[in-house]
């Protein structure tokens, strides 16, 4: 009898170990200083202040940048990355919200 609800609970346990990463969120929360913005490319370079991000570091944005954001240099911004991993050299593309609209 009992060996039995044992067994269930290790494969629920199981279970759950498994697919629980699975629904994780894959975002990563930004802050930094805006250092500057390439409108061309759709590129925005930042002094990221984030923990497990920190230094400068670029963005892209996707569908292009307006001219008329030139007046965010030098201003703090936060958002959200595409990704949980920030790496010196990698250019990561900046979303509205995490996939599920949680926040990480």
């Amino acid at each position: 009898m009992y060996t039995g609800i044992i067994k269930i609970a290790i494969i629920l346990s199981l279970i759950l170990v498994l697919v629980g990463p699975l629904e994780g969120v894959d975002a990563l929360l930004i802050r930094g200083k805006v250092k500057s913005i390439d409108t061309f490319k759709g590129l925005i370079v930042v002094d990221v202040y984030s923990e497990g991000c920190r230094g400068e570091r670029t963005f892209r944005v996707a569908g292009g940048i307006d001219e008329d954001l030139d007046d965010i240099i030098g201003k703090t911004l936060e958002f959200y990355i595409d990704t949980s991993v920030c790496e010196p050299g990698g250019v990561y593309s900046i979303i509205s919200k995490p996939k599920g609209g949680k926040r990480p």
